[in-house]
């Protein structure tokens, strides 16, 4: 499948492959201290070309696909969306959205676009998630939002350098 071109629009919503051209939107998110809960921070826009050419490259071919959110109205980058694929038919979803656009919808929205077009043109069966349990917008997002089942909770799994010590994550399912 081609994935170079794809192009999902909502409501509010434009969103499309990431690109180099994205570093000045993906670099205001990843230098938001408010970030540092979920992401390790990202200091310079040298260290953010260098990150997203390598992702992009690894999210490339049948790997999976790597989004960037836009605002539609303003056309502003307000986030990153992606899908992984792990297996034949299984894929992991991830996001992260500019602070400044918090609690307005837009991760759930980008989110059930990316979910809905991920089961129709990977042919997938299910698509997991997962999050830092001290990420309640998120859980709530893929829980209720997406409606996607807790299938495991792993305790101390991941140094969370914000906080200073380990924390459990949070699995999700989602089946076609």
């Amino acid at each position: 499948m081609n994935n170079e071109n794809v192009v999902i629009k909502t409501n509010r919503l434009i969103i499309k492959n990431s690109t180099l051209g994205d570093a000045e939107g993906f670099f205001e998110i990843l230098s938001n201290p408010k970030m540092a809960h979920f992401v390790k921070l990202i200091t310079d826009i040298s260290q953010t070309k260098k990150m997203l050419e390598k992702k992009i490259i690894k999210y490339s071919g049948n790997n999976g696909i790597m989004f960037s959110v836009f605002e539609s109205r303003t056309m502003q980058m307000i986030g990153n969306i992606n899908l992984k694929i792990i297996d034949k038919n299984i894929a992991s979803l991830s996001y992260i959205i500019n602070p400044k656009f918090w609690n307005v919808g837009y991760a759930t929205e980008s989110a059930k676009a990316v979910v809905n077009w991920g089961f129709s043109n990977f042919n997938l069966n299910k698509i997991v998630a997962d999050c830092n349990e001290n990420n309640l917008a998120s859980i709530k997002i893929l829980k209720d939002k997406l409606n996607m089942q807790l299938v495991d909770i792993k305790q101390n799994y991941m140094f969370d350098e914000y906080r200073n010590k380990m924390v459990a994550f949070m699995f999700f399912e989602l089946n076609k």
